[in-house]
């Protein structure tokens, strides 16, 4: 590697080892799992289903040849003929692929986001932003500049030639379009660009603040973005690392279609001076990653390109469909004015946008998500602690996003991130350490509501500003200063929360878990729950919560639509205490005849099935009460259908997902020794994301021979 950049990134030993270890059936499983059915068809038009319906006859088979292929490094030509060509282009790189995954995150620098996991192009344009917010305000005599490059076809001028450079190495054929290893092959060349500017720290780049490293350049696989200041010296030796890179990778700059930015308050004279060493054009704007950059305001033409994407997008699915959908909505909010002529009632689109049981339409407001789009950014400020973005906003602006106000001079990214936090409040709670970072009335840190959202009665004379560490005192809780603020009761629920006393910061956590949501879903679901007013009927020690209603007519109407679609059978607690009222007055009139009745239980419903001969079945359930009251049930039986055993427990708990888990895991606690006699048991629950984790867990414990500690019991069944 003559003359190239020592590299910047390295990995240890014990990376290299388990990149050098032989592969392993394992590693072939998990790519036969998550590979698609319906894909590459051979001659004979048939798809991988058949490998992975067949996997059990046919995987000694295929692990034979895999082994062979990458022992030997021959392969034959006739297996690119037929249907055992998923070998080659499908297994053994996606193998390769998952092996490099595990390492390519440490080699690659964090300022190149493609095809790396937990990488975000959002990231580097809210970066970008960042940046050029540093352009707007900064008074630097020299000026900043910003240099967007653009490759000649960047994708093909990089290939095995470049490989061929490095003795880690060995290349027979050109990049494939398509191929697996492509995308990583490429930005391990490229990374021969960030080495040689990381070379000098901190010569090249801009400092956003003097706590943080600077910003030199960013990339997105051949998309580049490099900055510096205004200096003839440097941006010569910048030009110099470009050469080299084109020289080294054999890629080549489009001078033409690249271009020069300067900051706000660049002289002109600097601006010809660039220019005539880059040879670039002077630009007033770049766009980075399909997102305009500039230093002024933006106005309604700068969205114009979405405004076409849109119109296309219209195009495609049929302009008349959507008009005609449009026209019915409008059609439908017609009516007869007061002086009873026709005519068309004029609504505010707010109102067009609420539920149809709230008098509106149930359209879709577009404007009503981009709070809790914007929820994922500052779920990522805490969680991605080694992200070049968040480093950068957390030495800039410090780690508190819910109550320092925002500035008018920061910058749009901050103030997406402050604006998502608002939205993020609604559906995190904290685990709590030192209680540094929790402010008691305004987080949720007792079960799932902050106590400013709480119906109860709280002492808030002093000072709501408190943080929680005022009522923690050597790792545990301040009994005294907790009776000064909260009742009796409070005071016991507050006592059973745990404090982690040997880690040193509090850590969030979603409220809800195993939802199968995104953060973006969960936010904008709490955005839309509305508050209703509640009274509890108390019928033979169970709590039925019921709405209250204005009058008769709310009442019929309220229970019309209180079905919840439930596997198309459960009632909610309005239907439930109703049916429980009437069947009630009824059960004197009732005859419960002997032939309903099998093993001193009630027929089970069609939707049952028995397990297999000679094992049990444990059908799992959990509820949960807004009032956070929840309780957990499971019911044993066997082949037949006939009652075994049943368990139950109530909790405190606001997350219903959480419940259904801990059912499982409480099984553990109520099996008896005869249990295990059988030949198996079946779980059977209604949740299906929870089934999915259980599922999960097992086969890992199948392949693997790991399972989790909660779920350990279930090896003891034969």
């Amino acid at each position: 590697m003559d003359g190239w950049p020592t590299p910047y990134n390295t990995i240890g030993e014990d990376d290299r080892s388990k990149l050098d270890v032989d592969f392993t059936m394992d590693e072939l499983q998990e790519v036969v799992d998550k590979a698609g059915s319906n894909i590459s068809p051979g001659l004979d038009g048939v798809t991988f289903s058949f490998v992975k319906d067949f996997w059990k006859i046919v995987k000694k088979d295929v692990w034979q040849a895999v082994s062979d292929f990458l022992s030997s490094g021959i392969m034959h030509q006739s297996w690119k003929e037929t249907m055992i060509v998923l070998i080659p282009k499908i297994k053994n790189p996606q193998m390769l692929l998952n092996r490099m995954e595990r390492a390519i995150h440490k080699i690659i620098s964090a300022e190149q986001v493609a095809f790396i996991r937990g990488r975000s192009l959002s990231e580097h344009v809210l970066l970008a932003q960042e940046v050029f917010n540093k352009f707007r305000y900064s008074n630097a005599k020299k000026g900043l500049l910003a240099i967007k490059l653009d490759m000649e076809q960047a994708y093909d001028s990089m290939g095995w030639q470049t490989l061929r450079q490095s003795d880690w190495i060995i290349g027979k054929c050109g990049f494939r379009q398509g191929y697996p290893l492509s995308p990583y092959l490429f930005i391990l060349c490229s990374q021969i660009l960030s080495d040689a500017i990381n070379q000098k720290k901190n010569y090249f780049g801009i400092s956003i603040t003097p706590s943080a490293l600077k910003i030199s350049h960013l990339l997105y696989a051949d998309d580049a973005l490099l900055f510096s200041e205004a200096n003839v010296r440097k941006i010569k030796d910048l030009k110099s690392i470009i050469s080299q890179y084109c020289k080294w990778s054999g890629q080549h700059v489009n001078n033409s279609k690249s271009s020069i930015m300067f900051g706000k308050h660049t002289g002109i004279r600097i601006k010809k001076k660039f220019d005539r060493i880059l040879k670039y054009k002077v630009v007033n704007e770049i766009t980075y990653l399909g997102v305009k950059l500039t230093l002024r305001r933006w106005v309604v033409s700068d969205f114009q390109n979405l405004l076409e994407s849109a119109a296309n997008k219209l195009n495609t699915w049929g302009k008349h469909l959507f008009l005609k959908s449009l026209t019915r909505c409008v059609e439908d909010s017609c009516g007869i004015k007061k002086n009873s002529s026709a005519g068309l009632h004029y609504a505010s689109w707010e109102l067009l946008c609420k539920p149809k049981d709230e008098g509106g339409r149930g359209l879709f407001s577009a404007v009503s998500k981009v709070g809790p789009l914007r929820t994922k950014f500052s779920w990522d400020f805490f969680m991605k602690t080694d992200s070049l973005l968040y480093n950068v906003l957390r030495n800039k602006y410090g780690k508190d996003i819910w109550n320092d106000p925002v500035k008018n001079a920061c910058s749009p990214t901050w103030k997406i991130i402050t604006i998502g936090a608002f939205f993020l409040r609604n559906i995190v709670r904290w685990n709590i350490s030192n209680g540094k970072s929790i402010n008691w009335m305004l987080d949720s840190w007792v079960l799932d509501k902050s106590f400013s959202k709480w119906p109860t009665f709280v002492n808030t004379i002093e000072s709501s500003n408190y943080n929680l560490c005022n009522f923690i005192l050597d790792g545990v809780w301040n009994m005294n200063q907790l009776q000064v603020f909260f009742g009796e009761q409070l005071v016991e629920l507050i006592s059973q929360i745990p404090i982690a006393a040997n880690r040193n910061y509090d850590q969030l956590e979603l409220k809800t878990k195993n939802s199968g949501k995104s953060i973006v879903a969960l936010s904008f679901e709490a955005l839309m729950e509305r508050s209703i007013d509640i009274n509890h009927w108390l019928l033979n020690g169970w709590g039925f919560q019921i709405s209250l209603f204005k009058d008769f007519k709310t009442c019929l109407d309220g229970l019309k639509r209180c079905k919840l679609v439930h596997e198309g059978v459960e009632d909610s607690d309005i239907t439930t205490a109703a049916n429980s009222i009437s069947l009630t007055m009824m059960r004197n009139f009732i005859n419960l005849s002997s032939d309903n009745w099998d093993v001193n239980q009630r027929k089970l419903s069609n939707s049952w099935h028995p397990p297999p001969p000679g094992w049990i079945k444990i059908n799992v359930d959990a509820a949960l009460k807004c009032n956070n009251m929840a309780g957990i049930r499971g019911v044993v039986r066997d082949d037949k259908g006939q009652f075994l055993a049943a368990f139950g427990a109530q909790y405190v708990h606001w997350d219903i997902a959480q419940l259904e888990l801990m059912v499982v895991y409480c099984l553990k606690n109520f099996l008896q020794d005869w249990m295990y006699k059988s030949q198996g048991v079946m779980i059977e629950g209604d949740n299906f994301n929870i089934i999915k984790v259980l599922q999960v867990a097992l086969k890992g414990w199948k392949n693997k021979e790991r399972i989790d500690d909660n779920l350990a019991f279930l090896q003891d069944f034969n």
